[in-house]
Parts: structure tokens; C-alpha cells; sequence
């Protein structure tokens, strides 16, 4: 009966059972049962009436193996979902969809793939967080709300998370803060620095072109405006006992050169004050001052000669 024609079944009533194995099948000999195999083949009455096709290569197995063809979710004109659920690895190159065509690709559970996953468009999260991992440590950006962004980083094995927050953005104001507000870069350029700012090379620089500037005045007392400034003081720090030399900022305010002074927290205006020392004003007045020390000097210096 092996391989028989399927025009010899015909008028005939049979219990179809699908889902056997082989095996059991061809122990069953019993001619009003049609056993449609795992492996595809066709039994009856303990024989094989049909066996599966050999080449698979073209269908998606049902578990286990290798498929190395393409896999087509529905058409270029039909609107088809492709869905997958559990721990995937997707090896090579993956499409959804087209150009022209809006597919989607739903994953529930975990998927990895061992090559470079290239977005075209916009990478996406349904909730307050995306999430990279690498080596034990989590990279976290999180947008608690719809004012601030931050990136955050764990440490070995993500157990906890780093509070100091390396990097947030204001997004009303557009201000970015690094290491937990120690630097602030504002939206106007400022860069505000909480603590100490070591540098191994630091440049401050103001236009100087002669083509640039108009009433020109060399004629002035340099001096005068240094001492507008107040005196400076030797002083120790409240916070931290630390000794230093400065001027007083509130003493700044009310010369010439005002704007020399800031507050820390500039949305408040009762926060501590600062002197920006780097403003090239002072330097030019430096310079000035010692070139009119030095005519004093000079001058003195021939007066006494002619006595």
C-alpha cells in the first residue's frame, strides 16, 4: 500500500489524526485511520501512503534548525504584522517593510543581535527610559518628566545607580548640568563651575583690532580705576577655612567695572556673588598702571638729577 495513488482512497470515510509521530503510526493497522505525521509523511493502516518533501529549505521549521531563506509577512499592498515572542537572535540583515510601505516588527521578551543594529528613523520608548547594557553596567537615559533629561550610569552588575547624575538637560531653559549641577553650561554660553576649574590651558580673549574700536583715549589714570575696585583683603573662607587674597564683590558693584560681578545661582539674586577675575579689563588696567608707575618713577628719578 507504500506510496499509493490517492484516487484508490476516494468514497471512503476516514478519522484523520495529525500530530503523531512516525513511528507510532506505522504500529497502527487500522485502515479507516489517515495519520498525518510530524515529520509530514502520510500513514495508513501501518504503511507510509505519502512521505514528507525532503527540501525544506524554502519553509520556517517548526522549532530547532537553521532557516536560511527569506521570511515575507504578508505583501507590498498588504498590511501585515510580524510578531515575536521570546528570547530571539536575529543573525544578518533584518527588513520590515519598504520604502513606500509602514511595517511593523513587536518584540516580547529579549532580542539580541550579533551584528550592528543601524536605526533609519527614530529609536523609540513607550516608557520614562531606555536602557544599554554592556559588560555588567547599565547606561540609563531617563526623562522622568517634561522638564529634565538625564543620563545615568550604574554600577557592576546595575545594582545601583549613580546619584550624582553625569549629565542633565533642562529642557525649558535649555541649560545642561554635569556631575550633579558641579558645571552648568547655560544657554546664553556661560559656564558656570561649582568648584575649583584646573586647566592646562586656558585662553581668554577680547577683540583688539584698532579697525574695531573708535575713541581712542590713552590719556586716563589707570590707577584711579584700580583703586575704584576696593582694597584687597587677606581672608579665610567660611566654608572650608581655606586662606586666600580677593576683593570684595559687593565693593566691585559700585565701580566702573560693575559688571565684573555675578551671582552663582543667577536665577537668584541673593545668592553668593563672584568676581570674574579673567576679564580682560583688568589686565589692560595692570598693564596701564604699571606704565604710569613707571613715568613716575622715570620722573622722580630726573627730578633728583637736576637738584
Amino acid at each position: 500500500m507504500a506510496n499509493q495513488s490517492w484516487s484508490s482512497l476516494e468514497g471512503n470515510f476516514f478519522r484523520i489524526d495529525v500530530g503523531t509521530s512516525k513511528a507510532s503510526a506505522l504500529s497502527v493497522t487500522d485502515n479507516t485511520i489517515l495519520h498525518i505525521c510530524m515529520d509530514g509523511a502520510i500513514v495508513m493502516n501501518g504503511e507510509t501512503i505519502a512521505e514528507r518533501n525532503a527540501d525544506l529549505s524554502g519553509y520556517m521549521q517548526k522549532s530547532g534548525g537553521t532557516f536560511t531563506g527569506s521570511v515575507n509577512v504578508g505583501s507590498t499592498s498588504a498590511n501585515r504584522n510580524m510578531y515575536v515572542y521570546g528570547l530571539t537572535s536575529l543573525q544578518g540583515n533584518v527588513t520590515i517593510g519598504n520604502a513606500t510601505t509602514n511595517k511593523t516588527l513587536k518584540v516580547y521578551g529579549k532580542a539580541s543581535t550579533t551584528s550592528d543594529l543601524t536605526v533609519g528613523g527614530s529609536l523609540a520608548a513607550t516608557s520614562d527610559r531606555i536602557t544599554l547594557k554592556n559588560n555588567g553596567y547599565t547606561v540609563y537615559l531617563y526623562k522622568p518628566t517634561d522638564e529634565y533629561f538625564y543620563l545615568m550610569m550604574s554600577n557592576k552588575n546595575g545594582s545601583t545607580w549613580n546619584d550624582l547624575r553625569p549629565l542633565t538637560i533642562n529642557m525649558t531653559n535649555g541649560w545642561m548640568s554635569l556631575a550633579s549641577g558641579a558645571m552648568t553650561l547655560v544657554n546664553n554660553g556661560d559656564v558656570t563651575v561649582a568648584n575649583t576649574l584646573t586647566a592646562t590651558k586656558l585662553v581668554q580673549t577680547s577683540t583688539s583690532d584698532l579697525r574695531a574700536k573708535e575713541n581712542l583715549n590713552a590719556d586716563f589714570d589707570a590707577l584711579a580705576k584700580l583703586r575704584e575696585l576696593g582694597d584687597v583683603y587677606e581672608f579665610d573662607y567660611k566654608s572650608d577655612g581655606k586662606h586666600s587674597y580677593g576683593l570684595i564683590a559687593q565693593n566691585v558693584e559700585q565701580s566702573e567695572l560693575k559688571d565684573m560681578v555675578g551671582h552663582v545661582d543667577k536665577e537668584d539674586p541673593d545668592s553668593l556673588r563672584y568676581v570674574n577675575y579673567l576679564d580682560p579689563r583688568i589686565t589692560a588696567l595692570l598693564i596701564k598702571s604699571v606704565r604710569q608707575l613707571q613715568d613716575e618713577v622715570t620722573k622722580l628719578r630726573s627730578e633728583r638729577l637736576k637738584e
